[in-house]
């Protein structure tokens, strides 16, 4: 899921409504199964704890199970604003690095640890008789 709060002229004011609706929406997530991935510009600065937007945010997380990845600057001026978001007890996050810079913000790597869902597959296999030669082909080979 991608998530960006965008930064209109009265951002502080529109903060309120913004965190009840990702309040909501990561609250109604808590039921599903599966790993979850929250990426995002969320414009609000997680490196500075004791602001009161970024300590609302730390609670709606933590209420939720759910835990944040970046430790860098991802902002040319030195805050940390986009966040990468999964489940506490999900180990779907093995790495984030930050590294260069694309616009005003760096660009965000991410590693990730997925399993391969093993497939079980029957084949099954027949032959017919080519009627130009009457020779045995394997229908996979005609083409």
């Amino acid at each position: 899921m991608l998530f960006y709060t965008g930064y209109p002229q009265d951002f502080k004011n529109q903060i309120p409504c913004i965190f009840k609706e990702f309040s909501e929406f990561v609250d109604s997530l808590a039921t599903n199964n599966g790993h979850l991935l929250i990426l995002g510009d969320f414009n609000i600065h997680w490196d500075c704890q004791r602001n009161a937007d970024t300590k609302q945010l730390a609670d709606i997380l933590r209420s939720a199970n759910l835990r944040q990845h970046v430790q860098e600057r991802t902002h040319r001026h030195g805050h940390i604003l986009d966040l990468v978001i999964s489940r506490d007890d999900d180990n779907l996050i093995k790495a984030v690095y930050v590294s260069s810079m694309l616009s005003d913000h760096l660009l965000i790597n991410i590693n990730v640890s997925l399993q391969k869902q093993s497939v079980s597959a029957k084949v099954r296999t027949s032959t017919f008789k080519d009627k130009g030669n009457g020779k045995k082909t394997n229908p996979s080979m005609v083409q």
